[in-house]
């Protein structure tokens, strides 16, 4: 050993250290240790390096250990390097570090062997997991905090799998891990997640699950935790400082999913299990709460929690009766083993054994067990009737909110990009430097200003199509400016709780130096070519025609952006992108391409289903679509498609009606935006009256396309022609009917006109659909029965009082009239209500007038209409709605009067079945009646969400 403060290397480094301070020799010993380790290791790097330079694979092989089912295969499969590849010892590190990640093998390690002057073989060892002789669950006895993990407890510490909350058969069922499997540490970690979960959806707390491997067995150690829930009226937010929030209670739990426990009374609570503890849900609502503190200003936001659990589990009372539970598991555990062994050993008694003995050591036994039993039962009662008193805790999310910041001064600057960074145009060098849009007109159309709440949303691209940055691009981009960019810095004052704000404004000028002079120059960009790609099967032209631009005109990002819609509209592709190819444009050069790129969906259909009405009874359809139909392409391999155009063909068969249609779509008829229709169908229906059925058979032509320059007005015209029938009619119905049985020939015009402005999704929350159609059957088409019609419809829709609340206003009117003084119109035009598509409350068609037998037989004027409010359920699929409904059908045409109405009031349930669609549940109780059509209360099923008319 050398002396105290020298070197022990070093004969040089001794007698420097003689001369040195006492105080420096450790740190030079260390400074010449550290650089004798660098020197070492590099040359070692070098060494190893020059070894096995430019040296090539050239044979792989495996070595097995262990009795798991692994084969030479598996690894070769999961490893990267392949023979011919050249040796890098990185390279092997990364395949070592796979084949671990796999959880298949305890051990794997490299061998090399130089082969020649340049080769090399490598021999991966591992060492495979063994099979899995028995999977177990444990308790675990001892109590834990809970930030405190399981670590090695021992065998004293658990307990048999009988005494857990939740059966052992059930979380077995659950496990990755069976017996006679390799066993898998990946497996063995996600079990624990699983088992953990099935803990947490029953509500308990803290729950935490640790696997083991010992040889071949594995086993799951489980700290329970207790049951815990919110309570009523127990979910809080509390300032940090004694003083009062700047929001409610209410706005700030919209913010979090923690949930109180709901009353045993209240519906949702027999199928949401509301108030559970879920650490991991709660640190979201931590962060959720601070982004929305953030964005209305609170830049300073803390936010921490608190519940009473982790004060029950604390608590002395607690640890001591949770003590004496878990004792007395373990004396009964004892006492059955041992009432066991007397059994064992009464039963395998000899003739040299004192039976009497054994039969008392027994009935001590069951004598113990008996006390065991009723210790164990008290146990369990004082702490179950503990955890019923405690288990029902606060929760309490404690806000430190800080000042609230302010905007300051808003700054627009316009410069350009130099070395990365953003320099700001210099007027005295460039003195005839203008912006496309002035400082004024950006600040004007910024949300953030002097003086608002700062809100960092109003900054974020990446969330908000309006946010402030995206504002200033769009301004440009409109004017084909697309080189523009905009960018803001931030610069917070705390003497005044502001945030002053510079925003740096790109236009895409070019500035450069001739003879010697500095100048700059701006242009529109110019769409040059339309790319498109991504379209294996459709047609080039099924895109190009939706394009708001074209080549030639200025590259307007915000017709760009229309195109993109119109063209996702289509609903013919997955995905659909559209930008500028962004080339490297020269100075002076204002061209640039457009790149559409599309992913094609599976736009064929064929499918098998069936429903129910009330109106129409059970059914079942077959429909064959092609949604992507192309009827001039004869050639493979996308036969008859890509041409954008639709085919549908639906078969249906019910108990009380057949229907037969074949629709073909054109929507671009001739190279214009003209929607061209055609509809071929045969109906035969028995639901219409109890008297008679109903035959239809026909073709519908039709036209439509936008109006006015809107696509929200659509404007049409059609022509049918179908022959019409009442067919089987009983003998006792009323003699206005029985004067109208048999065929009649319909050929009709029609024009209409609508209005919508609901936007997408199945259920609208503004906007309206509003129309009219007038419809004409005169004799000179060839019509047999001449008459005409006008039909009004309005839907309004409106969002309710709370959070998903839809209000929806119905309303319609029409009349229809003979062309000619003598005949009347056909039964099957006139209007009747009733059934579940208007007057719910009512059978089918059976609001109107009557004939001589009593039967309803339609009217020529009717009005209609109905509200609904409906409102959200915790299961998404499901949502609860009230209405109202009143209508009138009177005889004679252009009679308006509400004499003589109906209506109903009513409850409902609209579902959202998978493979099957929306589904309207509706139970309604008719109010006035003109007795007898007075029912009593109705059921009604019909398909869809929003009532249809």
């Amino acid at each position: 050993m050398a002396p105290p403060g020298m070197c022990p290397w070093s004969s040089s480094s001794l007698t420097r250290a003689s001369k040195a301070p006492v105080g420096l020799i450790p740190e030079m010993c260390r400074m010449i240790r550290e650089k004798l380790v660098r020197w070492i290791s590099l040359l070692a790097i070098v060494a190893g390096t020059s070894l096995f330079a430019q040296r090539n694979i050239t044979e792989i092989t495996v070595d097995v250990t262990g009795i798991g089912n692994v084969t030479e295969r598996y690894v070769q499969t999961n490893i990267r390097l392949k023979p011919g590849d050249v040796y890098l010892e990185g390279r092997t590190n990364e395949d070592v570090v796979a084949l671990m990640k796999t959880g298949r093998f305890e051990d794997v390690q490299v061998a090399t062997e130089l082969v020649g002057d340049e080769g090399i073989k490598l021999t991966f060892k591992v060492r495979a997991f063994p099979l899995v002789t028995d999977v177990n669950l444990h308790l675990l006895r001892r109590q834990l905090r809970p930030k405190d993990p399981i670590g090695n407890p021992a065998l004293a510490d658990l307990m048999d799998a009988e005494y857990l909350a939740i059966k052992e058969s059930k979380l077995l069922k659950k496990l990755q891990m069976i017996r006679g499997q390799q066993f898998n540490s990946s497996r063995m970690h996600a079990d624990e997640k699983v088992i953990e979960e099935e803990y947490r959806k029953q509500g308990y707390y803290p729950i935490k699950v640790k696997g083991q491997r010992v040889g071949g067995s594995v086993r799951y150690i489980i700290s329970e935790g207790e049951k815990f829930r919110v309570e009523r009226g127990e979910l809080n937010f509390e300032s940090s400082n004694d003083t009062e929030l700047s929001f409610t209670h209410k706005e700030l739990r919209k913010n979090v999913k923690v949930r109180q426990r709901r009353t045993w009374y209240n519906p949702v609570s027999w199928i949401v299990d509301d108030g559970r503890l879920l650490p991991n849900e709660y640190e979201e609502d931590i962060e959720k709460l601070e982004i929305f503190y953030r964005d209305e200003g609170y830049l300073d936001i803390k936010i921490s929690i608190g519940h009473g659990a982790d004060k029950v589990l604390a608590s002395p009372e607690y640890e001591a009766l949770r003590t004496k539970l878990f004792q007395a598991r373990a004396s009964h555990a004892q006492t059955v083993e041992d009432l066991d062994d007397a059994e064992r050993r009464l039963e395998n008694s000899g003739a040299d054994d004192d039976e009497r003995e054994l039969d008392r050591l027994v009935e001590e036994a069951e004598d113990r067990l008996d006390d065991a039993e009723d210790a164990l039962d008290d146990a369990e009662d004082d702490f179950e009737d503990y955890l019923d008193e405690v288990d029902r805790v606060a929760f309490v999310f404690t806000v430190d909110e800080g000042p609230q910041y302010l905007v300051g001064n808003v700054t627009i600057q316009h410069g350009r990009q130099v070395d990365g960074e953003f320099q700001a145009v210099d007027l005295a060098v460039f003195p005839d430097f203008k912006p496309v849009i002035s400082v004024d007109v950006l600040r004007s159309m910024l949300a953030l200003r002097p003086g608002e709440v700062f809100r960092p949303a109003a900054l974020r691209v990446d969330e908000r199509e309006d946010s402030d940055l995206e504002i200033i691009e769009d301004a440009y981009g409109h004017r084909a400016y697309i080189d523009a960019s905009a960018a803001v810095k931030q610069s917070p004052n705390l003497t005044n709780n502001t945030i002053d704000l510079i925003f740096q404004v790109i236009e895409g000028d070019h500035f450069f130096e001739e003879d010697g002079v500095q100048k700059w120059e701006r242009d529109q960009v110019i769409v040059g070519l339309v790319k498109i790609e991504g379209n294996e099967k459709t047609k080039d032209f099924v895109i190009r025609r939706e394009l708001a631009i074209s080549p030639g005109e200025p590259f307007d990002l915000g017709k760009m952006e229309n195109s993109r819609n119109r063209i996702e509209g289509l609903r013919l592709f997955e995905s659909v992108r559209a930008s500028p190819e962004y080339s490297d444009r020269e100075r002076g050069s204002t061209v640039e391409n457009l790149v559409v790129s599309v992913k094609e969906s599976n736009t064929g259909r064929f499918q098998i289903g069936g429903g129910f009405s009330t109106d129409y009874g059970a059914f079942a359809h077959v429909i064959v679509a092609q949604e992507n139909f192309d009827i001039m392409r004869w050639r493979r391999p996308y036969f008859w498609q890509g041409g954008g155009q639709k085919v549908r063909l639906r078969t249906t068969a019910g108990g009380r009606f057949n229907n037969y249609e074949l629709d073909f779509e054109e929507p671009w008829l001739m190279g214009k935006k003209l929607r061209f229709t055609t509809n071929l169908y045969n109906r035969e229906m028995e639901y219409f009256h109890d008297k008679f059925d109903v035959e239809e058979t026909g073709m519908r032509l039709g036209l439509e396309r936008a109006m006015f320059g809107n696509d929200y007005f659509r404007g049409r015209v059609n022509y049918t022609v179908e022959s019409i029938g009442m067919v089987d009619m009983k003998s006792t119905a009323s003699q206005e009917l029985l004067d109208e049985r048999g065929h009649d020939l319909i050929s009709k015009i029609g024009v209409g006109l609508t209005l919508d402005t609901r936007g997408g999704g199945i259920i609208p929350t503004k906007g309206q659909r509003s129309s009219i159609d007038v419809d004409f059957a005169p004799g000179a088409l060839g019509s047999e029965k001449e008459f005409y019609g006008v039909h009004l419809k309005s839907g309004w829709y409106f969002k309710g009082l709370g959070e998903g609340h839809t209000i929806e206003l119905l309303s319609q009117a029409a009349t229809i009239d003979s062309l000619t003084g003598g005949q009347t119109v056909p039964y099957l035009y006139r209007h009747a209500l009733g059934g579940s598509r208007n007057l719910r409350g009512y059978d089918f068609r059976e609001v109107g007038p009557r004939g001589t037998a009593g039967d309803y037989i339609g009217g020529n004027t009717m009005m209609h209409a109905t509200v609904e409010y409906s409102v959200p359920t915790p299961l998404q699929m499901a949502r609860l709605a009230t209405f109202y409904d009143i209508g009138v059908v009177n005889k004679d045409a252009y009679d308006f009067s509400f004499n003589g109405y109906n209506d109903d009031v009513g409850i409902g349930v609209r579902l959202e079945i998978p493979f099957l669609g929306p589904l309207r549940l509706d139970y309604a109780i008719p109010l006035t009646t003109d007795g007898y059509n007075d029912g009593g209360g109705q059921f009604q099923v019909n398909m869809g969400y929003t009532t249809s008319f």
